[in-house]
C-alpha cells in the first residue's frame, strides 16, 4: 500500500516520517444492521426484539473485541522506494517483551502498591519472565507512582525499547 507521506505529518506540522520507521496501525469496521422506516433508520431486531448484534471487522486481528490495545496492532514500515522490506523478528520480539513486561508490572502494582524494581520480583508473578534475562539486559529506574524499564538486547546491542508505567514505549 502507498500512503503519501506529507499526509502524515505529526500533530499536524514539524518532522516527515523517516525511511525504515515503524508504527504501530489497524483499520477497523464496525457495521450495524438497520432497517429503513418513514422515519429515517432504525436498528434491526432478532426474533426477541433484542436490537442484532454489530459485525467488527479488522485489519490486523488482536484477539478480542476492543480496539484500544495498540500494542496489539499490526506495524506498518515506511520504505523510500518500492521494494520488499519486511519486520525484523528481533524487533518484534523485543516488542513483545516490553509489553509483557508492561502488564505484569500493573498487575504486581495493584497487588503491591507499587511497581517492581527487578525481574526477580516480577518473577514471582510469572516464573518463566526471568528467561528474557537470556536475551536482553533490563533496567528498572522506579519512583513513587512511576516507572521506566529499558530492556536491551544483549546480541544487538542496538537493539533497545524503554517502556515506562503508562505504556509509553521508545525504540
Amino acid at each position: 500500500m502507498k500512503i503519501p507521506v506529507k499526509s502524515l505529518k505529526y500533530f499536524g506540522e514539524g518532522n516527515q516520517i523517516k525511511a525504515n520507521e515503524v508504527w504501530k496501525i489497524n483499520f477497523s469496521r464496525v457495521q450495524w444492521h438497520y432497517d429503513v422506516n418513514g422515519k429515517g433508520y432504525i436498528k434491526r431486531k432478532d426474533n426477541t426484539g433484542k436490537p442484532l448484534a454489530e459485525e467488527n471487522w479488522v485489519w490486523s486481528p488482536i484477539g478480542l473485541i476492543n480496539m484500544h490495545y495498540p500494542e496489539r496492532w499490526g506495524h506498518i514500515k515506511f520504505v523510500d522506494q518500492d521494494s520488499k522490506h519486511s519486520m525484523d523478528d528481533q524487533f518484534l520480539a523485543l516488542e513483545k517483551t516490553a509489553w509483557n513486561i508492561f502488564y505484569l508490572q500493573q498487575i504486581y502494582g495493584n497487588t503491591n502498591k507499587r511497581y517492581a524494581t527487578s525481574l526477580d520480583e516480577l518473577s514471582k508473578l510469572y516464573p518463566e519472565i526471568i528467561t528474557i534475562s537470556k536475551h536482553y539486559q533490563l533496567v528498572f529506574s522506579n519512583a513513587n507512582k512511576f516507572y521506566r524499564i529499558e530492556i536491551k538486547s544483549k546480541s544487538q546491542p542496538n537493539l533497545k525499547a524503554t517502556i515506562d508505567n503508562q505504556g509509553n514505549i521508545y525504540f
